[in-house]
């Protein structure tokens, strides 16, 4: 069923596209409006089925790494410019405090750029308007750590056993977004524990979160 709903989600954006850059000639501004509320929700049932199709490689054991000497820094910059869009339109200040020493990792960069990306996904999303994110990447025992900071809605003390569970979300997170998939977090995990890594965090309900993993350095 993902493979199929995928195909006809790609169309669209494509066809979208062409409108949108004006390849098909001159639009007004209330269908330029219209064109890309439209492109941003299927870019959402685009990512809600990638998330699918990736729980059910975890669930088959299918998580093969791709690795190569790979710099963690780079990987946080092109997803800022990425988000560059979503992080304009919330006017949110962000802070990205990299390390002198730009460490090099024997990493598959598409699935940690994956983790790394719920993780300022979800920081945007729960994050309030004029808000402030701040990043960092430090070594530290032989490991590289990477954060992430929000001071934006955080997660009841209740709920956040179960934060990293399949499908589970925050009762305050529902109530904002109430059509997300509760995946992230799950394949975030999944990606970082199969390089050998953690993850972990705290959060305080209205004052935001603090996201953490750490990667090992692995030698030549």
């Amino acid at each position: 069923v993902t493979h199929q709903l995928r195909t006809p989600l790609n169309e669209i954006k494509w066809n979208l596209e062409l409108v949108l850059e004006k390849i098909l000639g001159k639009t007004i501004k209330d269908q330029e409006q219209l064109m890309n509320a439209t492109y941003d929700a299927n870019e959402r049932a685009i990512a809600i089925v990638n998330d699918m199709m990736m729980v059910l490689d975890i669930e088959r054991q299918r998580i093969n790494l791709r690795e190569s000497e790979t710099c963690l820094d780079d990987l946080v910059d092109s997803l800022i410019m990425e988000y560059k869009k979503n992080i304009k339109i919330k006017k949110l200040k962000i802070i990205f405090a990299n390390s002198e020493r730009k460490q090099r990792l024997s990493i598959d960069p598409v699935k940690i750029r994956s983790a790394i990306a719920k993780l300022l996904d979800n920081a945007i999303k729960y994050t309030h308007e004029e808000g402030e994110i701040v990043m960092r990447i430090e070594e530290k025992d032989g490991k590289v750590i990477f954060a992430i900071s929000d001071n934006g809605m955080g997660i009841p003390v209740n709920e956040q056993g179960n934060i990293f569970n399949k499908f589970y979300r925050a009762t305050n997170a529902c109530l904002l977004f109430p059509d997300d998939s509760g995946l992230g977090l799950f394949i975030a995990k999944t990606e970082i524990e199969a390089h050998g890594g953690e993850i972990w965090f705290d959060s305080q309900e209205g004052a935001g979160s603090n996201f953490y993993f750490e990667l090992p350095i692995k030698s030549e």
